[in-house]
């Protein structure tokens, strides 16, 4: 079988990991755990400087142009994305190439005894418990980028800020929050606030923060910067967005440019100037680092990321896109009526929601937009739910006329929306990152992304 020690790998990491042994609770460990790992691993996180972005959406899409600006000028860039869509190697990248199969299985195989050895002590009542999946995997990517050279690395953090793996860092170089909405509640807390207060932890002493947070979440997060002594841009603020006859301007305080991000929708062009403060940020912070304006201009116009208003056909149009949370699905059913998707006659919309998500508000801001709903469930086993529930949510919000059906399983949901969309209609799948990367399976298999170990795009 093709890729055998990688598939070994995952299903350790799946089986072994995620689902089997217990394990003292992140909250608990903190971060007293990772820094474990990361000193057995000889602590490769201390080698390279960190842009380390968090925030409830748009994280993704600002790593991206953030390691894009990077790689433009000329650096070695590693970048750690969470979570995946298709394949685990989706992750970890390094100038655009994904960590080979492999090599990602080696760097498993070879932390297998420290697993073990973990374990063991807190079975005797001692250490902070074997390591989460998220964590060996967040281990592996910080070797893969020691041992590759980087420059510099780029960090998705994955959810919140204080009790996430990814929060080692220290100083950090630089911190950026792109906003905080209502998400993950029930781990991070029920207000704005108190979610700033968690995702605010990876601002660290001797670092450069960077937000686009509002309200009370950009007080506590400008009081934190305060206590820490920390410089804190804010979008509006030190940072400025303006539209112009030639295109959306950003504004730094070392710098005017002209963006043209490729990624669809006006929201983009908020990411794209925190991406730009960011790098700016991070040539205050670190010496010898620099982006020139066309490095800077070259890197957002040619920044991609899967799952985001991705076009992946024409005739009919389908898009996928990961909004999973009712704010990102407020900014997605805004992109849709502003046209980022493309004109369109008729609105398919396949949608599949985790069940600890809020069905009934991303349902809101999507299902009265569309003229045919068809509703089929998330594909991660332990989390799923009951897809009924999410067809209760579609039809209480569609329009009276508005046909509402459940297929199962997902596959056959997005042949149903193909069925019933016209030549000069949109089909929008979304509702959950693992529904649309399921989906996206059906244009470019995950064979192809450990083969070819990028990641591919449709030529719309």
């Amino acid at each position: 079988m093709a890729f055998e020690a990688y598939r070994a790998a995952v299903d350790y990491l799946v089986e072994d990991l995620w689902r089997r042994f217990p394990v003292v609770a992140p909250a608990r460990a903190l971060q007293d755990r990772m820094r474990l790992v990361l000193g057995e691993l000889g602590d490769p996180h201390l080698r390279f400087p960190v842009v380390h972005v968090g925030g409830t959406t748009g994280k993704g899409s600002t790593s991206a142009m953030v390691a894009s600006v990077l790689e433009a000028a000329g650096y070695r860039v590693g970048l750690y994305t969470s979570p995946f869509l298709q394949t685990f190697i989706e992750r970890i990248s390094v100038n655009g190439e994904l960590i080979a199969p492999d090599r990602f299985a080696s760097l498993v195989e070879a932390m297998k005894p420290l697993v073990r050895r973990m374990h063991i002590d807190a079975t005797d009542g001692e250490g902070w418990g074997r390591p989460t999946l998220l964590e060996v995997v967040f281990g592996v990517a910080m070797q893969h980028f020691a041992e590759e050279g980087v420059d510099v690395a780029v960090i998705e953090v994955g959810v919140g800020g204080r009790t996430d793996c990814t929060n080692v860092f220290g100083p950090s170089a630089v911190s950026v929050l792109t906003n905080v909405q209502l998400d993950h509640t029930e781990v991070l807390g029920h207000t704005p606030a108190a979610i700033a207060r968690e995702k605010a932890a990876i601002i660290k002493p001797g670092g450069f923060a960077v937000s686009g947070a509002r309200g009370e979440a950009l007080k506590v997060i400008a009081e934190r910067c305060r206590d820490l002594a920390v410089d804190l841009w804010r979008l509006p603020g030190e940072v400025r967005l303006r539209a112009t006859n030639c295109g959306p301007l950003v504004v730094t305080p070392r710098r005017r440019l002209l963006v043209a991000p490729v990624l669809a929708g006006n929201h983009q062009h908020f990411n794209a100037a925190l991406a730009v403060a960011a790098a700016d940020a991070l040539a205050l912070r670190v010496e010898g680092f620099n982006v020139p304006d066309e490095a800077m201009a070259a890197g957002i116009a040619r920044a991609r990321i899967p799952g985001r208003l991705e076009v992946m056909q024409e005739r009919p149009r389908v898009v996928l896109d990961g909004a999973h949370n009712p704010a990102a699905a407020a900014v997605l059913g805004t992109a849709l009526e502003d046209g980022a998707a493309g004109h369109y006659r008729r609105l398919v919309l396949l949608v599949g929601v985790l069940e600890d998500k809020d069905r009934r508000r991303i349902l809101g801001q999507l299902a009265p937009r569309a003229d045919h709903v068809v509703v089929t469930s998330a594909p991660l086993r332990e989390r799923s739910g009951d897809a009924g529930e999410t067809l209760s949510a579609a039809r209480r919000w569609a329009g009276r006329d508005v046909p509402v059906e459940l297929v199962e399983p997902p596959m056959d949901a997005l042949a149903r929306a193909l069925e019933v969309a016209g030549p000069d209609d949109l089909v929008c799948a979304t509702g959950s990152i693992y529904l649309i990367g399921h989906l996206r399976g059906h244009w470019f298999s995950e064979e192809m992304l450990l083969r070819e170990r990028r990641v591919r795009y449709a030529a719309t």
